[in-house]
Order: C-alpha cells, then sequence, then structure tokens
C-alpha cells in the first residue's frame, strides 16, 4: 500500500473511532436515564468497536515487533463487540438481566479464542497464510454469521414490534454481516491460490458506512420503542384511572345518601354539623374523581366535527350546573348580537366550556349584588373567538401563569379539584383551539377560546 492509501485509511479508521465513541456514550447515557440494562451492553459494544478501530489504526503505524499485543487487542476486541451486542439482545428479547456468571465465562472464552487464534502460527515465516486465515479470514466469517444470527433472532422474536427502524435496522445488519463474509471469501480465495485483490482502498470507506447505519438504526429503533412503551403505559394508565375513578363513584353516592338521610333523621346540632363536613369532603372527593373521568373521556374521544348552536350549548350546562349548585347563581348573559353557530367537536366544547363556566359561578364574588357570568361568540377571520367573562373575585398576578397546570388552585376560596383548566387546555389542543385569560383580582376575569375552525 502506498502512503496516501495507507493516510485514507487510517482517517476513516479515526472517523470510526470517533463514531464508536459518541455512540457508546449515547447508549451509555440512555441506560442510566431508562434504566434498561441492554443498553448498557449495547454501550459496551461500541466501545469494544472503538478499541477495533484504533487497534487497527495502530497496526499501520507501530514497527512489526511491537504488534503483537495492539495484534491480540483487534483479535479480542472484534469478538467482544459482537458478544456485547447479543447480551444486550437477548436481555431485551428475554426482559430477564444476563447472570454475572454467564457473562464472565462468556468473555473468558473469548479471551481464551483470541489468543488460540493469536498464539497460532505466530513468529513462523512459514505460516503467513495460516496466521491470514485465522486472524482474518475466520473473525471476518464469525462476525458475520454473528450477525446474520442477530438478523434472525430479530425478525422470530415478538419483542421487536414491526416498524420502520425495525427494518432499517435489520438492513443495516445484513449489509455488515454480507460485508464480513465477502471480506472472509477473499481471504479464503487469497489463502488457497486465488489471487483476489483485496479492496483496501475502499474498505474504510465501506465499514464507516456500514457502522454508520448500524448505529443509526439502533438509535432510531431504540428511541421509536421508547416512544411506543409511552404509549402503552399512557394508555393503561388511562385505563387504570377512568376504572377506578368510575368504580368509586358508586360507593360515595351511597354515603352521600346515607350521609343526607342523617342529616334528616338526627336533631342533634352536633351531628348535623359532623354529617355536613363529612357530606362537603365527600363531594369535593366525588369533584375530583369526575374531573379525572371528564379528562379521560375527552382524552379518549375520537374528535368529530359538528354545526353546533352557542345558545343551545351555554344554556344546557348553565342549567347542569344550576341543577348540581345548592347557593345562589351569578345571571347568566348570553351576547347574541354576533353569529351563534360555529363548528367544532360537541363532546370537547361542552368539557371546555363547562369548566371555564363552572369557574365563573365557583369563584364569583358573594359581596357583589349585580354577579353574573357573560359569554359571548364571534368570527375573526377563519377563527371562532369564544369569550366567558365574569365579575368574581379574580386572579392574582402571580397565579396566573400557573392557573392551567394540573391539580393547581389559586385560591381557597372555593372546594376544587384543580383540574378543571387543565383538562380544558388538553380538550382544547386536541381541536386546534387555545385559551386566553385576562384577570384582575377583586373585578373579575375573562377568559378567550380561539377556535380554528374545521367543518370537515
Amino acid at each position: 500500500m502506498n502512503s496516501d492509501s495507507i493516510e485514507r485509511l487510517l482517517f476513516t479508521y479515526m472517523a470510526q473511532v470517533l463514531l464508536a465513541v459518541i455512540l457508546s456514550f449515547l447508549f451509555y447515557s440512555y441506560y442510566k436515564n431508562y434504566n434498561r440494562s441492554f443498553l448498557k451492553w449495547w454501550s459496551a459494544s461500541w466501545g469494544s468497536y472503538a478499541i477495533l478501530y484504533i487497534s487497527s489504526a495502530l497496526l499501520f503505524v507501530l514497527p512489526i515487533e511491537q504488534r503483537d499485543f495492539v495484534s491480540f487487542l483487534a483479535i479480542f476486541s472484534t469478538y467482544t463487540q459482537l458478544l456485547f451486542i447479543i447480551i444486550g439482545l437477548n436481555e431485551y428479547i428475554l426482559q430477564l438481566k444476563i447472570k454475572p456468571k454467564t457473562v464472565v465465562l462468556s468473555c473468558l472464552a473469548v479471551v481464551v479464542f483470541s489468543l488460540i487464534t493469536y498464539t497460532i502460527g505466530n513468529g513462523d515465516a512459514t505460516a503467513t497464510n495460516l496466521r491470514y486465515v485465522l486472524r482474518v479470514g475466520i473473525k471476518s466469517n464469525i462476525v458475520g454469521l454473528g450477525f446474520l444470527w442477530l438478523v434472525y433472532k430479530i425478525l422470530v422474536s415478538k419483542a421487536f414490534h414491526k416498524s420502520l427502524s425495525k427494518t432499517f435496522m435489520l438492513l443495516a445488519f445484513m449489509l455488515y454481516s454480507l460485508q464480513q463474509l465477502w471480506h472472509a471469501s477473499i481471504v479464503y480465495f487469497n489463502a488457497s491460490g486465488y489471487s483476489v485483490p483485496f479492496p483496501i482502498t475502499s474498505y474504510g470507506i465501506i465499514d464507516l458506512f456500514s457502522l454508520s447505519l448500524i448505529g443509526i438504526s439502533m438509535v432510531m429503533w431504540l428511541l421509536e420503542n421508547e416512544h411506543n412503551s409511552l404509549i402503552r403505559s399512557n394508555k393503561e394508565l388511562d385505563s387504570f384511572l377512568y376504572s377506578t375513578s368510575h368504580d368509586l363513584r358508586a360507593p360515595i353516592a351511597s354515603m352521600l345518601g346515607l350521609t343526607n338521610l342523617g342529616k334528616i333523621e338526627s336533631k342533634d346540632s352536633t351531628a348535623q354539623n359532623y354529617f355536613e363536613k363529612i357530606e362537603r369532603q365527600l363531594r369535593k372527593l366525588d369533584t375530583i374523581f369526575g374531573d379525572i373521568l371528564s379528562y379521560s373521556k375527552s382524552a379518549k374521544s375520537p374528535v368529530k366535527i359538528s354545526r353546533l348552536d352557542f345558545q343551545h350549548v351555554v344554556k344546557n350546562i348553565y342549567a347542569q350546573l344550576k341543577f348540581s349548585n345548592s347557593g345562589t347563581m351569578p345571571a347568566l348573559i348570553i351576547d347574541d348580537s354576533f353569529t351563534q353557530y360555529f363548528y367544532s367537536d360537541s363532546y370537547l366544547i361542552d368539557s371546555i366550556l363547562s369548566n371555564l363556566v363552572s369557574n365563573a359561578i365557583k369563584y364569583s364574588d358573594g359581596k357583589k349584588e349585580n354577579r353574573f357570568v357573560k359569554t359571548s361568540l364571534h368570527k375573526t377571520g377563519k377563527n371562532s373567538i369564544i369569550k366567558v367573562e365574569d365579575n368574581g373575585i379574580g386572579i392574582n398576578e402571580d397565579s396566573l401563569p400557573k392557573i392551567f397546570e394540573m391539580f393547581y388552585r389559586a385560591t381557597g376560596y372555593n372546594d376544587g379539584s384543580g383540574l378543571g383548566l387543565y383538562i380544558a387546555t388538553q380538550a382544547a389542543a386536541r381541536i386546534n383551539a387555545t385559551i386566553e385569560v385576562e384577570s384582575t383580582e377583586n373585578v373579575g376575569s375573562t377568559f378567550t377560546l380561539i377556535l380554528k375552525e374545521n367543518k370537515k
């Protein structure tokens, strides 16, 4: 090889070392964050890749008499990178950690096999072909077959769901496997007396390309796998919350009924006071479970766009809230000076406006004589603007940025779960809408729903 070819090869080796180190740290970072043991082994595999290409580069620059250890290290790191990726794959498929004893024995077997491969023919001038076959041919053969086995395991395992990233990873592993088997076949042909030129000038580029594909495909698969796991976990959590909240509301309703009977039957004022406190706490608990059910339904329900009558929607919500509210209600004012029809999802709009109107009623200022909840609808271009305005207690300036957070309550003025506005914003996001708020403490609040209409 001329000096230019060696320089190019060394450059590609260093590029491969850099890539392997980055991927090793990347998978180790994922391992620390996700606590998935198989990622630790994949990180170690890429670390072995880095050692392999450092050793390979040193073989070109060190004097012959100083290459012994480096040559052994190149053989050893080749087999350990395959071993570690196999261990990681098995841990993922089996969902069990490989026993440390198994790992130690496997590493010892690799050490012994690497020593045998390195020792046979070492120092014997007549055993050049034998060393060539053992150190390059068989090594490439084993790696190629090992990656073919990985392809098979991924194909037959139910742990790997059908996806684009899985297909990409299979293709990357297959390409690397064929490349290694091709290298092995060239070695065997040359050892048998045939003159097949080794593509040394393009070898580093092909290796770098294959290595890059493997790294990118593994990262893609990992990110997609974690995304799918998160979706499954969210669905399971939603189902759990829904079923638990639904099941718990029945005994709460029974307890409320019994509490009400106790209030009717008992003439003792102290007992009446206790019953009222129990009832208040039960209703608070029922409200929390009701909000959780509402959130679960709004998150799951399919979006169905239809033509809605604004006045009809608001009056129905107000009537329902009036029925469930034992106190005096603020007056409802509906501004009908603009069009009263708009297009959106009926259930999600009902969820949003119910929470906004309910808050306006719940936090109305009892000290004011003319309490009101004013609603309006008007259109600006393709947007429908819905406003819910009140002259209640308002919201202090420090709390305004936090009111849409889950379980946040800006005041202890009234009982609430702290979920209402969070549910409203989540429902709004599903229909491509946003909610804005303006509020002055002791003056009132105005919530604005900006809805991008979609008639489809």
